[in-house]
């Protein structure tokens, strides 16, 4: 199984990639030099999708918040 886990803000996004335990792909999406808060999250939106497109043929989505 594949599973995508995301650290999600809107100046810097972590994504990491596991196919059956093992880490295959991580990354680190840093914007915080862009100021405009609006297009910075669309281009961190843009980034995210461009990578699981890419990266995904099967995906898997938990959504965990810890609190």
């Amino acid at each position: 199984m594949i599973v995508a886990g995301i650290d999600g803000s809107t100046t810097s996004t972590g994504l990491a990639i596991m196919r059956d335990g093992e880490l295959i792909f991580r990354t680190l999406i840093d914007l915080k030099k862009d100021k405009d808060a609006m297009r910075r999250i669309r281009r961190m939106l843009l980034k995210i999708c461009e990578i699981l497109d890419v990266s995904l043929y099967e995906l898997t989505i938990y959504k965990r918040n810890s609190n």
